[in-house]
C-alpha cells in the first residue's frame, strides 16, 4: 500500500489490504479515502465505521483528481442512529452506531417558508412534513430514497453524495480532465471508475433531479444512469430511469440501454457548475435549448405562472416579494410592463399569496418556456401639478375603487409630495373661512 496523498480531509490510496484500510480510516478519524486499484483484484471492503459513500474506489485515471475534489467539498453529515443490536466488540470499541443517509435541510435555502411543498409531497413514506411553513423528516421512517432530493428545485435538502456542491465539485474537476462520460449509480453498485469515465455514487438514484443529469450531460457530453438492483425496497430507481427517458424526448437526445439502465448522448456544451441549483440549471437549460423538442413533461421542473392582466395593477408587490426575484418591471416610455424570468420561478406560490388583487396563478409546468414574458402593460399616470410620474392608471383606479370614491377628486391625480402641499393649502382656505 503508498498513501498517494493526504490533506487531512481526503486521503488518496492505492492497492490497500482490508487491514491496511481499516489502518487508514483509524488513523484519519472523520476522513474521506479514495482507493486506487492498481490490481484486477476486487476492491477492499470499506472499514467498518464508514459508509461506502465515504470510500470511493478508483482505476488509475483522470477520475482519482475528480473523487477527491468531490469527496473534499462534502458538507452534509451522515445521520448516527443506534444500531438495534452490537456484538461485545462493538459495545467495547464503541461502534454502537450506524451511519444513514437520512437528508439534512439547509435552512436557508428551503422555500417552505413561502410555500412551497415539493419535497413532503414528493415522499412516498411519509418522512417528510411540513408544519409551521418548516421541514421536518423522521428518520425513523425515511428509505432513503432521495426523491425529496430530487423534489426540491433549491437544493435545501442534502445528503452525503447527493449535494449540489458535491455534483458541481465533481462536474468542475471531471470538465478540467477531459471525461467524456457520468454514471450515476448507487453506492451498492460494483463499478469502478474507468479511464474517460467517472462513476458516481448517490445513496440511490432517486435523487437525480433533471438539474443534475442535464448538468453532467453538458460537461461529459454523455450519462448513464443505472441502478444495480431494481427491486431495492428504496424505491427510486423507476422514478429516475423514468425521468432520463422523458428529458430524452424533450431535448431529442440519443438514448440506448446499458445493463438496465439507460444512457443519454448529447454533444458536450460546457458550463461552469457553481453549487447552487438553479443557477446551475439555469445555465444547463439555456445549452439545450436549441433541442428542445416541445415535448410537454412536467420532468423539466418548471413552472407556470398566469398572471391576470385586467387584474393586475402593477402595484410591484410580486416584484418586491418573490425570494427567487423572477418578477421584473420595466418602462418603455409611458408604458410600464411587468416581466418575468419563469425559469426563475421555484413555484413556492408567495407572489400569488402575497398579491393584493388575486391577479396571480401558480402551477407545474409542462413546456419550456421562454427566457422572459411579459404578463401585463400600464401606462403611467402624471402629476396634475408638476408633471412627474408617479402611478399606473390601473392602480390609481384600484385606489379609488378601495376608497368607494364616484368621482375623480383633483387630488386622485398628484404625486405624494404635491398632494401634500394640496393638503396643507385646502386646510388654509378652510380656517381662513372659518375666520
Amino acid at each position: 500500500m503508498r498513501i498517494l496523498s493526504n490533506d487531512g480531509k481526503v486521503v488518496v490510496v492505492e492497492d490497500p489490504s482490508e487491514e491496511e484500510l481499516e489502518a487508514v480510516a483509524r488513523d484519519n478519524p472523520g476522513a474521506q479515502i479514495v482507493v486506487v486499484l492498481k490490481n484486477a483484484g476486487a476492491p477492499p471492503r470499506p472499514p467498518r465505521d464508514l459508509h461506502p459513500l465515504e470510500v470511493h474506489v478508483v482505476r488509475p485515471s483522470s477520475a482519482v483528481e475528480v473523487a477527491a475534489a468531490q469527496l473534499r467539498a462534502r458538507r452534509t453529515p451522515f445521520h448516527l442512529e443506534a444500531k438495534k443490536a452490537v456484538t461485545r466488540r462493538e459495545l467495547l470499541k464503541g461502534e454502537v452506531f450506524e451511519k444513514r443517509a437520512v437528508p439534512q435541510l439547509y435552512p436557508e435555502l428551503c422555500t417552505a417558508k413561502f410555500g412551497c411543498s415539493e419535497c413532503a409531497e414528493a415522499c412516498p413514506a411519509g418522512a417528510v412534513k411540513i408544519a409551521d411553513r418548516s421541514v421536518s423528516i423522521d428518520p425513523s421512517k425515511c428509505t432513503e430514497c432521495g426523491l425529496c432530493i430530487a423534489a426540491c428545485p433549491t437544493g435545501a435538502l442534502a445528503t452525503p453524495g447527493s449535494d449540489d456542491v458535491e455534483i458541481a465539485a465533481a462536474l468542475a474537476k471531471a470538465k478540467l480532465h477531459g471525461i467524456s462520460k457520468i454514471t450515476f449509480t448507487c453506492y451498492k453498485s460494483g463499478r469502478i471508475n474507468s479511464e474517460g469515465e467517472y462513476v458516481y455514487k448517490l445513496p440511490c438514484i432517486g435523487a437525480l433531479g433533471p438539474e443534475w443529469i442535464l448538468e453532467a450531460l453538458a460537461v461529459a457530453g454523455e450519462v448513464s444512469v443505472q441502478c444495480p438492483d431494481p427491486k431495492c425496497p428504496a424505491g427510486g430507481a423507476q422514478p429516475a430511469l423514468k425521468l432520463a427517458g422523458e428529458l430524452a424526448k424533450a431535448f431529442g437526445l440519443e438514448k440506448s440501454e446499458e445493463d438496465g439502465g439507460v444512457v443519454l448522448k448529447a454533444k458536450a456544451r460546457p458550463i461552469s457548475p457553481s453549487g447552487s441549483r438553479r443557477r446551475d440549471y439555469l445555465e444547463a437549460l439555456s445549452k439545450f435549448r436549441d433541442l428542445y423538442t416541445g415535448e410537454g413533461t412536467t420532468a423539466l421542473k418548471v413552472y407556470s405562472v398566469n398572471v391576470d392582466a385586467d387584474k393586475c395593477t402593477l402595484c410591484g408587490v410580486c416584484f418586491a416579494k418573490c425570494p427567487q426575484r423572477a418578477f421584473d418591471v420595466a418602462r418603455e416610455g409611458d408604458a410600464v410592463k411587468l416581466l418575468l424570468k419563469p425559469l426563475k420561478c421555484v413555484g413556492c406560490g408567495y407572489c400569488e399569496e402575497v398579491c393584493p388583487e388575486k391577479a396571480i396563478a401558480v402551477a407545474r409546468g409542462e413546456v419550456l418556456p421562454p427566457e422572459v414574458q411579459e404578463k401585463a402593460v400600464d401606462y403611467v399616470v402624471r402629476c396634475k401639478m408638476c408633471g412627474r410620474a408617479f402611478d399606473t392608471y390601473k392602480h390609481v383606479q384600484a385606489v379609488k375603487a378601495k376608497l368607494g370614491l364616484k368621482d375623480d377628486p383633483e387630488w386622485l391625480y398628484l404625486c405624494p409630495d404635491c398632494r401634500r402641499q394640496y393638503a396643507v393649502k385646502r386646510m388654509l382656505e378652510s380656517a381662513l373661512r372659518r375666520k
